[in-house]
């Protein structure tokens, strides 16, 4: 019974087949003698063709072809060249994914600090609202109803000042789980 791929492994696999396709005929192309495997000589002709202007010596391409031949048997053959290109390919796309992540976090921390910023500034006018409305309170405590009318009103403006800056924690929380 044969396992079938998903639409995104069947792209994924057709890719790599067109990837493979591709660098063995850039191999073949680089197979000055037709022998089927890559010398120094040849490597070498080969970097110096895809970066003409790049300064390109002996024993940089010495330790590439040291690291592109698996078998060690002083040449490259096509499965090493695709493989060395392969895995290549994939290292430069996991630091452009670290390099987003990165990013990302940067963003992250910013609107963060900025939230928190922004938290302070509301927990400090809560604070003078509420020592505003304690200093409205009337200096004749015989007047029992408008002090208790201004004792509610401060009461009522610490509890709204404590649910919003509550919410505006929580917010800030669920912020930093969805994006970090």
């Amino acid at each position: 019974m044969s396992r079938r791929l998903s639409p995104e492994q069947q792209i994924r696999a057709e890719e790599n087949y067109a990837q493979d396709n591709a660098m063995g005929e850039l191999f073949e192309l680089f197979d000055i003698d037709g022998s089927g495997r890559l010398s120094f000589e040849e490597l070498l002709s080969a970097l110096k063709y895809l970066h003409p202007t790049a300064p390109i010596n002996r024993k940089a391409v010495m330790k590439i072809m040291e690291h592109m031949d698996a078998d060690k048997d002083g040449v490259i053959d096509k499965d090493e060249f695709v493989k060395f290109f392969r895995e290549f390919e994939d290292l430069v796309e996991q630091e452009a994914t670290k390099d987003v992540v990165e990013k990302k976090h940067s963003i992250v921390k910013t609107v963060f600090k900025f939230y928190c910023a922004i938290l302070l500034m509301l927990l400090c006018m809560f604070t003078y609202q509420y020592v505003n409305s304690l200093n409205e309170m009337p200096d004749d405590v015989t007047d029992v109803a408008a002090f208790e009318r201004g004792a509610a009103r401060a009461q009522e403006q610490s509890i709204m000042g404590i649910i919003i800056c509550g919410v505006m924690v929580s917010f800030g929380c669920l912020l930093w789980l969805v994006w970090a």
